[in-house]
């Protein structure tokens, strides 16, 4: 594990552009007599050097090569030109990672993520001419992906659609609220293809492979196997780590020296990282090395059931990284494990059967037991999430009961977590006029409540996060739910509401945008029954305490940010301002509003115009935020707000910020 952290702390120096400092972790380590690790620490300080994000793409016209590096998404196909990695738009879904396409377009520069993926622009342009995959086995690996597919059906069914997410990773017709649900739950590793995959995949091979003879043929067309199986999952940052580790062990087996679980972890861990530095930054693979050191280390504590044992040590091993990227952890991750692990272990043996046979009631026996893994996974999802201070008092626990040699049986445990709940502090149902600024991520939600009136001005980007927080806050019922533009951060939960609790209508002004995000919550709204409607500009409702005003979109806008429904919501002499995501255009055409709360616009991000920021900063800007990499809120933006006298609230840091508004 030394040569992995030598390798960590070098390749992310080199990729921060800090040599000096690299050179200094590789000449420590070389005077201390770490010769090895010092030539680990040296070639990553030089791969992190090369790993550089280059300067933004230049805006304009161009014409070139480039490789697909990544299944297409809703917002495009993710390709490599040159040295830049860009979003390509505009030309369909036709094309599979390792395709060569010929493009002709415009460039647009721009920070993006396209799902794990950061990009360094967009690119609008058409396919001239198309090519297969210059590497044999990614061509492979794509017809082995087509086909395995192909006989799961993820369109059937949420079992067969998790299924495909067990088998290659494959998610995106297992839906938002779902997966969600699997996130909330503690469950999302068992989509992420992890070593328990490459472990059934191998084994297949072995099976497959039995009538040969020769071990050392089976163990050289494994080493081959792993890096179709890799290709085949898309190169999942926890499949490189498993894929890694399984290699040295067959690499040793073949040159005749046995290879320990700890050292292929430290080795495998290290090679990735000196390859592909930018996977020190993964969360998926920080995950997926945390949760195998926990699995290892719980396997060796002497108590209680093994599938516990390894369960509970994977989660105490996620667990910082977990708290330090989403700021909590499911406090019934390890049950929900316990009970998903052996269902999720048979459906996945069951499913690649009845892939390699073609017989498709085996594969329908695989998605039913893939379905009770999802009932497991919405039981689970809306028991509350646990931070630093819970994980840090369960852990000094199991420390105490190991260091005086007691056994922490299952019944304590769930005895614990049964009085961790039972003192767990809720929100409670705040007295009305009230408005509570929710902390759902990286997105918007907020809550209207008046006496007769409860108003959802957008629902964030996670299902279950919305679920949670409505339950906690004692919401049976939405009159109003305010879709305030296209992007998903502010429609995904929003959407997963109709149908589960009654909403009366839904206010939107969208046109001309439209997104996935907003073409799936207008379908939702027709299967409901629910009232959508596009209120005008001036636009009054009365509760018994609180006026809510529509104040925007005042015309049609190029950017969907700027068409943004803007409301303030007023009791007394109290008005706060609701502006969506708006940015310059869209501002100037608001002016100065005189509020004195701010829902500051796109989460904090530099897409506003200072002025406009300093004249309506109120007395409180509130910034809706969660963990991200795009560098909200802006450090400027928080600066301007400051300056123009306003206190500050941040969803991430701060949770939620109930309004007490007494007028």
């Amino acid at each position: 594990m030394l040569a992995a952290a030598s390798a960590w702390t070098a390749t992310q120096l080199g990729r921060l552009g800090w040599w000096l400092p690299g050179c200094l972790v590789a000449g420590g380590l070389l005077l201390v007599g770490r010769r090895s690790l010092a030539v680990v620490a040296a070639v990553g300080l030089l791969s992190g050097l090369g790993a550089q994000r280059p300067p933004p793409p230049a805006a304009g016209p161009v014409t070139g090569w480039a490789a697909v590096t990544s299944d297409p998404t809703s917002s495009g196909i993710p390709v490599r030109m040159g040295s830049h990695r860009l979003l390509l738009v505009g030309v369909g879904d036709l094309f599979e990672p390792g395709d060569r396409i010929y493009v002709a377009g415009r460039v647009e520069p721009a920070p993006i993520r396209s799902g794990r993926l950061e990009m360094d622009g967009r690119l609008h342009g058409e396919v001239i001419r198309h090519l297969p995959p210059a590497n044999p086995l990614v061509g492979v690996a794509n017809a082995l992906r087509r086909i395995a597919l192909n006989r799961v059906a993820p369109d059937r069914g949420p079992g067969r659609a998790l299924l495909a997410g067990f088998l290659v990773g494959e998610t995106r017709d297992l839906g938002p609220d779902r997966l969600s649900d699997m996130r909330r739950a503690g469950l999302s590793h068992f989509v992420a293809v992890s070593g328990s995959n490459v472990a059934t995949f191998l084994g297949m091979w072995w099976l497959l492979l039995g009538w040969f003879k020769s071990a050392r043929l089976r163990w050289a067309s494994g080493l081959v196997l792993l890096v179709v199986f890799a290709s085949i999952t898309r190169w999942e940052p926890s499949v490189v780590r498993a894929s890694a580790m399984a290699g040295l062990v067959l690499l040793g087996r073949l040159g005749g020296v046995v290879v320990d679980g700890w050292s292929a972890l430290g080795l495998g861990v290290a090679g990735s990282l000196l390859l592909a530095p930018e996977l020190g930054n993964d969360v998926g693979f920080v995950l997926s090395v945390t949760a195998t050191i926990g699995v290892m280390a719980g396997d060796r504590w002497g108590w209680g059931p093994r599938a516990l044992r390894v369960g509970l040590g994977a989660q105490i091993g996620v667990a910082p990284a977990l708290l330090a990227v989403f700021g909590s952890i499911p406090l019934l991750s390890p049950i929900a494990n316990l009970v998903a692990a052996p269902l999720v272990g048979v459906a996945t043996w069951l499913g690649l059967a009845g892939v390699v046979t073609g017989i498709d009631p085996v594969v329908g026996a695989a998605a039913a037991m893939a379905h009770t893994v999802l009932l497991v996974a919405r039981v689970s999802a809306p028991w509350p999430q646990v931070g630093w201070e819970i994980y840090l008092l369960l852990l000094a626990v199991l420390v105490w009961t190991r260091i005086n040699g007691r056994v922490a049986t299952p019944a304590v445990l769930g005895g614990a977590a049964l009085v961790v709940i039972a003192i767990w502090p809720r929100a409670g149902v705040p007295p009305r006029p009230a408005v509570v600024f929710l902390d759902v991520g990286q997105g918007d939600s907020a809550l209207v409540l008046d006496h007769g009136l409860t108003m959802l001005i957008d629902g964030g980007p996670d299902p279950a996060t919305i679920r949670a927080k409505l339950a906690a806050y004692g919401i049976t019922t939405i009159d109003i739910a305010v879709a305030s533009h296209v992007h998903a951060d502010h429609l995904t939960g929003l959407t997963s509401l109709l149908g589960e609790i009654p909403v009366g209508s839904i206010w939107q002004a969208f046109a001309p945008h439209e997104t996935d995000a907003s073409r799936a919550l207008l379908a939702a709204a027709r299967e409901t029954g629910v009232v959508v409607a596009t209120p005008p500009v001036g636009t009054r409702i009365t509760g018994a305490s609180v006026v809510v005003e529509v104040l925007g979109p005042v015309r049609r806008y190029a950017h969907p940010n700027d068409q943004s429904l803007v409301l303030v919501v007023q009791v007394g002499d109290i008005r706060v301002l609701f502006p969506g995501d708006v940015e310059t255009f869209a501002q100037a055409d608001l002016g100065r509003l005189d509020v004195d709360v701010l829902k500051v616009p796109h989460q904090g991000a530099a897409t506003s115009d200072e002025s406009w920021l300093a004249a309506n900063a109120g007395r409180l800007a509130v910034v809706s935020v969660g963990p991200n990499s795009y560098g909200h809120p802006s450090p400027r933006v928080l600066e301007v707000l400051a300056e123009a006298g306003a206190a500050l609230w941040r969803t991430d840091l701060d949770g939620d910020l109930v309004l007490h508004l007494t007028g």
